[in-house]
């Protein structure tokens, strides 16, 4: 299991053209698989799962695969991080777009990218939203209250998501009618 800083997730995920639109709809799908994978680690037993940070793999990607090698006992090999065998095929052209980061070298670069590349509304409402499981996870977070007008972009957001399923509800039930 990779743990990343939720607030990186949160604005990585807002990039995907498979997810949909909205900060706290991105950061409440971190959130979900959080929870699912401690529901996992509780009935699979914690020798079954190893958590690896997303921090410590790019900043040591070494020994974090030694690792996961050592885990699914799997022989560690230098050779495992040379990339350069041509994989351009193995991504559809709708994927190539977002995953083309995986043919290149790890790098740091986005490891708290949340601070640069979201805005300050943004970053409040994502410590805020999420500052207890972020804690729990080791991962430090300012708590300063909200402002009013930050307040009301999470309550429209929150609103957003409530609606979509409404919509969704109200359609399924028609269909099945």
């Amino acid at each position: 299991h990779l743990i990343r800083d939720g607030r990186d997730t949160t604005r990585s995920l807002m990039q995907m053209p498979w997810r949909p639109k909205g900060l706290v709809n991105n950061a409440r799908f971190w959130v979900r698989n959080l929870k699912e994978v401690s529901r996992t680690i509780n009935k699979l037993g914690t020798d079954s799962i190893l958590e690896i940070r997303y921090e410590e793999l790019v900043t040591k990607p070494e020994q974090s695969l030694e690792l996961i090698c050592d885990f699914i006992e799997e022989k560690y090999e230098a050779s495992l991080f040379d990339n350069s065998e041509d994989q351009a095929a193995i991504f559809s052209n709708w994927e190539s777009g977002w995953k083309q980061k995986t043919r290149s070298k790890l790098n740091t670069d986005s490891i708290n990218s949340w601070q640069t590349e979201l805005d300050e509304d943004q970053q409040a409402i994502l410590n805020s939203y999420l500052k207890d499981i972020l804690a729990g996870l080791g991962y430090e977070s300012k708590t300063n209250k909200l402002n009013i007008k930050q307040k009301i972009k999470l309550g429209f957001e929150f609103s957003t998501i409530a609606w979509r399923k409404l919509i969704r509800s109200v359609l399924n039930f028609l269909n099945r009618s």
